[in-house]
């Protein structure tokens, strides 16, 4: 629109000083008595006010033109708008044609730093391609997942999957957008589920790739997968057991006195574990369903150390064992649930039972976190620990981390011989993260295993 007034002001300019030549030789040639050379001169004259005038409306026009580069907010503009004619005209015109595309520009820079904004919160992988395969965006979820600097690399160095770049293939000519599943990217080997969309119908076109992780739900799959089995494994052999003798007895050993007094107590030991288990599987349930919610009571420690070790003394006199306890002073309460923290520590002190050595002692201490020896963790200060001790035969290093996994036993075999079900220390990690406390495991093998707790004391005042 700009161009066009421009040509049409030059125009106008051209043919005004032209007519003004030409008027000045039609007077001259209608005239009489005026000279040859004086009509000459005329018309000379006349040529050159209109070129005067042409010049002077170009050089207005290359006023403009230089405002124009040097912006809106140019003075020289500025003067030539307040002025009048042609020239003010067009210098207003432009003012506002570039006032308008600077709004313009300012709206589409908003808009954009707002879809930056957006893109680098997504809490999943979100990466941007040009044409050629190079990432021209990455979020922040990308970089923790790819590795950092990705802007400017090519895909094929930043994830070698097949089928993600046979999906971008056909993004690329302008398809339609498709889901595909990769695995093993990263060093977590995460699961992801990518939608690959081209950003317009064009050949070519930008496209865009959107993680989805499926991580976590591959492993919760998988170990529901593994639960159920072990719940199948667990409870298949004592009923294999019990059905066994129950079909003896009803058969060869029906008259046997000796046979079913002794086979009636395998069946009372059988039916006991399995029991067991189930009472662990149901508590381990109610735990897990609420270990969001976190308990609101007030609990004495001096209360938990003491039922614990009134309910474990028989026990552990079966196996000429000494139960020992020890609670510093002035210790303070922490936010419980009494029978949550009764079930942690009778689990941990059954177990010192368990697998201690016969005529040995289990001590069980309470004291500040920064009095443990060896001292507490980062993060444990300020929150009151309760330390579990055996004179065990210990536990090798490669076997600690996987101890509160369900149903991981160091000795299968033993275990069951003892009554465990595998569940006990499974059960203890979800009441601790419940109660927003955690579990320290140190072992010596040889020599004996140290369980404890730390939980966060009631504030003062």
């Amino acid at each position: 629109m700009l161009s066009r007034w421009t040509a049409g002001s030059l125009l106008r300019t051209a043919a005004l000083g032209a007519a003004f030549a030409a008027g000045i030789g039609v007077v001259a040639a209608f005239t009489p008595g005026i000279p040859f050379a004086a009509m000459v001169a005329g018309w000379v004259l006349a040529t050159a006010v209109a070129g005067v005038l042409i010049s002077l409306h170009a050089n207005g026009l290359a006023t403009v033109a230089r405002s124009l580069r040097a912006g809106a907010g140019n003075s020289e503009l500025a003067r030539l708008a307040d002025g009048s004619g042609e020239l003010a005209e067009l210098a207003g015109a432009l003012i506002r044609h570039l006032r308008e595309d600077e709004i313009g520009q300012d709206r589409t820079r908003a808009e954009t730093d707002g879809l930056r904004r957006i893109v680098a919160e997504l809490p999943d992988p979100i990466l941007v391609l040009g044409p050629d395969d190079r990432i021209l965006l990455a979020n922040e979820a990308a970089a923790r997942a790819f590795g950092e600097a990705l802007a400017g690399r090519d895909l094929k160095t930043v994830l070698r999957e097949p089928n993600l770049l046979s999906a971008l293939g056909v993004a690329r000519q302008g398809g339609e957008g498709k889901d595909i599943e990769i695995a093993g990217i990263g060093p977590a080997e995460s699961v992801y589920r990518v939608r690959v969309s081209p950003i317009g119908d064009e050949p070519g076109a930008t496209r865009l790739l959107a993680f989805t992780s499926l991580t976590e739900a591959r492993r919760a799959e998988q170990m529901r997968v593994e639960f159920v089995a072990n719940v199948s494994h667990e409870l298949r052999t004592p009923l294999a057991i019990l059905h066994g003798f129950v079909e003896t007895l009803m058969g060869p050993a029906r008259d046997d006195g000796e046979a079913r007094a002794r086979f009636l107590g395998i069946m009372y030991s059988q039916s006991t574990r399995m029991t067991q288990l189930v009472e662990d599987l149901l508590s381990l349930t109610r735990i897990e369903a609420r270990e969001h919610h976190l308990p609101t009571d007030t609990v004495s420690i001096d209360r938990v150390i003491e039922r614990t070790v009134a309910d474990a003394r028989y026990v552990a006199s079966q196996k000429g064992m000494t139960i020992e306890s020890g609670i510093r002073d002035r210790l303070p309460d922490v936010i419980g649930d009494l029978d949550e923290l009764l079930q942690v520590t009778q689990n941990l002190v059954d177990n010192a039972i368990k697998y201690g050595r016969s005529d040995s002692v289990v001590r069980i201490e309470a004291m500040m976190a920064e009095d443990v020896e060896p001292p507490a963790r980062d993060g444990d200060t300020g929150m009151v620990a309760i330390a579990i001790s055996d004179q065990g035969e210990g536990i090798a290093r490669e076997h600690i981390p996987r101890l509160t996994e369900r149903f991981y036993r160091v000795d299968s075999a033993r275990s069951r011989k003892l009554g465990g079900t595998g569940l006990g220390l499974a059960i203890v990690k979800h009441i601790i993260a419940r109660h927003r406390g955690t579990l320290a495991i140190a072992s010596e093998v040889g020599t004996g295993s140290t369980f404890t707790v730390f939980l966060p004391a009631v504030p003062e005042g």
